[in-house]
């Protein structure tokens, strides 16, 4: 199961330490709860998100928060079994992120899907490649800012997705909350 644990972050705490991290992120919410799933990860959430999760849950583990005060804001973590090792065994950034969008594309609804940058980010030995793309389908345009890891063939991806229009105002604390993901095994 998961374990939730409220922490204090201030504008020097953990968000800020992150300043220098591949989207530069800014502080995050003042009062969060440090989210810890038992499937080895764990992430912040601000204070003004409520769990959300979906009634079927379709991977090995999944969370999902949402925003109370911007709709359609939303950050979750699916986990899923994979034959691989590491990331770099799959392709690089830019190969997995190719095949991100391609699937998106695929997606019922989807008109059309934009990868926007890719980064690659090392902590200890754990890889992780930073996506971000639009996509744009009769549900709406959304932005995604993707991590994804891979440890002991489990596949980790963490998503924070808003409105296309409303990113440049979230777009500090969804950089936060990406920066604020890590493994715990």
């Amino acid at each position: 199961r998961a374990a939730v644990r409220r922490t204090l972050n201030s504008a020097g705490g953990a968000a800020a330490a992150t300043a220098g991290g591949a989207w530069g992120c800014g502080p995050a919410a003042a009062l969060a709860e440090e989210y810890t799933s038992s499937a080895g990860y764990s992430f912040s959430v601000p204070e003004t998100f409520s769990l959300a999760n979906k009634p079927l849950k379709t991977h090995i583990d999944e969370v999902l928060y949402a925003s109370k005060a911007v709709k359609g804001f939303k950050v979750g973590c699916v986990v899923d079994p994979v034959r691989l090792q590491s990331l770099e065994e799959f392709g690089d950034e830019r190969f997995v992120a190719d095949r991100v969008v391609a699937t998106e594309r695929q997606r019922d609804g989807v008109i059309s899907a934009e990868l926007r940058s890719t980064a690659s980010q090392r902590s200890g030995e754990q890889t992780y490649y930073l996506l971000d793309y639009d996509v744009e389908s009769t549900r709406g345009n959304n932005k995604f800012l993707v991590k994804v890891t891979i440890r002991s063939k489990k596949l980790y991806v963490f998503t924070a997705q808003c409105p296309q229009d409303k990113f440049d105002e979230i777009r500090p604390q969804a950089e936060a909350l990406l920066e604020s993901f890590r493994l715990t095994v």
